[in-house]
C-alpha cells in the first residue's frame, strides 16, 4: 500500500465498498505463486508415484513408454526395437489402460514425472 497511488487507493477503498475483493498486483503475484508452488517433498513424492506406476508394465511396455516419451513415432519405436507397428501400437495400448491415461501426451507426463531431472533412466524399482 504504501507504493499506492492515492487515486488508487480511493478507488480500492469504494470497491470495497460495493462489496467487490482488491488484491493489489504485488499481492495477486505472490497470492499466485504460493498456490502454484511445489516443495521439494511434492516433487519427490509425485516422482515415486510416477515410478510406482511404470512398474505395472512390462520391461518392453516401458521402453515402449519411454520412447512416446522422447517424441518417437510407432515407426521409429519399431524399428528401434525390431518389432512390428502393430505390436508397438499394442504395448501404447497396454500401457494407456495401466496407467489410466488416454493419449500419448499424458503417458508423457507420467513418464517425465518418474525422471524430474529429465536424464535419469526410468526404472521398474522406486529406488
Amino acid at each position: 500500500m504504501k507504493d499506492t497511488p492515492p487515486g488508487e487507493l480511493v478507488d480500492a477503498v469504494l470497491a470495497v465498498a460495493r462489496g467487490r475483493s482488491i488484491l493489489s498486483p504485488s499481492v495477486l503475484d505472490r497470492v499466485i505463486t504460493a498456490a502454484t508452488r511445489t516443495t521439494a517433498a511434492e516433487e519427490a513424492g509425485s516422482a515415486a508415484d510416477a515410478r510406482a506406476r511404470l512398474a505395472l508394465l512390462t520391461d518392453r511396455e516401458r521402453e515402449v513408454a519411454v520412447a512416446v516419451a522422447e517424441g518417437a513415432t510407432n515407426a521409429e519405436i519399431a524399428a528401434d526395437l525390431f518389432v512390428s507397428v502393430a505390436t508397438v501400437k499394442t504395448h501404447v495400448g497396454h500401457a494407456y489402460d495401466k496407467l489410466a491415461v488416454t493419449n500419448r501426451v499424458q503417458l508423457a507426463l507420467v513418464v517425465r514425472a518418474a525422471r524430474p531431472d529429465g536424464t535419469r533412466p526410468v526404472s521398474a524399482t522406486t529406488d
